[in-house]
């Protein structure tokens, strides 16, 4: 049986919500989600990659567009060798200097060392709603996005 997560992160990879909107965010959550088998902070000391595994697509420049995902490959190797500290690239295709986290990814995924987790709900499959995805960016008081995994 596979599992299916939502992961809600802020935009900003080493921005990490303090304690009291840690739990504000769960008890919104909560309120508005009933039917997942568990929703949960996710904290990391280092960052790591959010990935949708197997709903993965590929990876464009976040410039002129192109498919980079081969190449993409080979830059996540090389930060993973340095725990993701340094997550600056220039995109082969254009030359455009950006970060591994504002790539154009098909199936969203992210850099991050904070997360709100959802398992296994209905959200789980399309995300929260706009209205949702604001509140949630004014309680944690940063921008978010949303990461569908299936495991």
């Amino acid at each position: 049986m596979s599992t299916q997560i939502l992961s809600i992160v802020p935009t900003k990879v080493t921005f990490i919500p303090h304690n009291a909107a840690q739990a504000e965010a769960l008890r919104f959550l909560r309120s508005i989600i009933s039917d997942a088998r568990e929703i949960k902070v996710w904290e990391s000391n280092s960052t790591q990659l959010i990935h949708p595994v197997e709903y993965f697509k590929q990876v464009n420049c976040s410039s002129c567009h192109a498919e980079i995902t081969d190449w993409w490959v080979d830059a996540v190797d090389n930060a993973y060798k340095s725990n993701f500290e340094n997550l600056a690239i220039t995109t082969p295709c254009c030359r455009t200097i950006t970060t591994l986290n504002d790539l154009e990814y098909i199936s969203e995924a992210a850099f991050a060392r904070f997360a709100l987790k959802i398992y296994d709900a209905a959200v789980s499959y399309n995300g929260i709603s706009a209205n949702e995805v604001a509140k949630l960016e004014s309680i944690l008081d940063c921008p978010i996005k949303q990461v569908i995994t299936r495991l």
